[in-house]
């Protein structure tokens, strides 16, 4: 049975549904792969222990894998949009403590207003030419957030919001000590003649986030 709020369901009418054959066909990374790989993170059982920062990884900037319309983002961004701002980026700042819980996530460098959605993955995977930029998070992958970004930038969650452990418990991800969990953001970018098919489509995507979550 699929899981409410997975971004794999049995039926779906909304443009992210376009991505489910691509996480269906998507296979977790190997340890040989990482090595050959050097900015994916590194398998689960090697991450490392608690009071590690977040690790960036799946970046658009050619040092993985080529965009699919070459359109290489800036170092440590997803792969070029439509705006020129270099690509979007994502970075997690706050602890990821279950007991005391304040990770938080920005994405900048969007479109204005660009429809928006959090991905939180159970496995990483090799860079997958996906819209007009690369996906790298895999397994059982949930919608944690939907929303528009203000001026090309969104923060997630809010200060009057849960905290990202309790969203994700809500939600049918419940996590638990030694948990990695791979992020990463999928959004909308509208000009078609930037990324023009069969090589692309109208959305893009962010770098990705390895986070460790302990107690």
């Amino acid at each position: 049975m699929v899981r409410p709020h997975t971004l794999i369901a049995s039926r779906c009418s909304t443009w992210i549904c376009t991505g489910a054959l691509a996480l269906v066909a998507a296979f977790a990374l190997t340890a040989s792969a990482a090595a050959q790989h050097q900015k994916q993170p590194p398998p689960v059982s090697r991450v490392p222990g608690p009071g590690v920062m977040p690790v960036s990884f799946c970046f658009g900037d050619g040092s993985i894998a080529a965009c699919p319309c070459d359109n290489t983002g800036a170092v440590g961004r997803g792969c070029q949009n439509s705006t020129l701002s270099g690509g979007a980026q994502l970075r997690a700042g706050g602890q990821a403590l279950l007991s005391a819980d304040t990770l938080q996530f920005r994405v900048l460098g969007e479109p204005a207003t660009s429809l928006s959605l959090l991905l939180q993955g159970t496995a990483p995977m090799r860079p997958q030419p996906f819209g007009d930029g690369l996906l790298c998070v895999s397994g059982s992958v949930t919608r944690l957030y939907s929303q528009n970004a203000v001026n090309g930038m969104i923060t997630w969650p809010k200060a009057s919001e849960e905290p990202i452990s309790e969203h994700s418990a809500r939600l049918g991800d419940p996590l638990v000590n030694g948990d990695t969990r791979f992020y990463q953001v999928y959004y909308r970018d509208l000009r078609a003649g930037f990324c023009p098919g069969p090589a692309g489509a109208e959305f893009n995507l962010s770098n990705g986030v390895a986070v460790l979550w302990t107690r």
